[in-house]
């Protein structure tokens, strides 16, 4: 298979660090060429369009992410990118629903749910009782 006219291509074995191909500071300048061409790219809807554009292989992408912490970072901007991308298509009809909030979970999207405890915890007393008894008997309940 050839190469795409000007992509370089990646390689990297799994647990193999002596075939390590990037310092930090490449991984840095490849994770920001990345993030400008999600910006750039208004096609790009997933991280996977993102890391192939490139020519770099899944694991290598992960790999990165997971030693370097500046990528890691720009990864995550990389998502918000998209996360916005796919928000306002969906919200102005130009893609459809269900599948773009399958895509947002995807990167990481949750559906927020707040839930406030207000419960206290207070100590029932002999008094609490008598008066819930008297209550009970006033109003005939049980």
């Amino acid at each position: 298979m050839g190469n795409k006219k000007g992509v370089k291509r990646y390689s990297y074995n799994v647990n193999n660090k002596y075939n390590q191909k990037h310092t930090e500071e490449e991984a840095e300048n490849l994770f920001w060429e990345m993030f400008e061409d999600v910006r750039d790219d208004k096609e790009m809807l997933c991280v996977q369009d993102v890391y192939l554009n490139k020519g770099i292989p899944e694991s290598t992408y992960y790999w990165l992410i997971n030693n370097y912490n500046t990528v890691a970072d720009i990864a995550k901007d990389i998502k918000a990118v998209l996360l916005s991308r796919i928000n306002k298509g969906s919200l102005k009809g130009d893609l459809v629903s269900t599948p773009s909030i399958w895509r947002m979970k995807q990167l990481g999207e949750k559906d927020k749910q707040e839930v406030v405890n207000t419960n206290v915890d207070v100590p029932i007393t002999e008094e609490d009782i008598k008066r819930a008894k008297k209550i009970i008997e006033e109003e005939d309940l049980f």
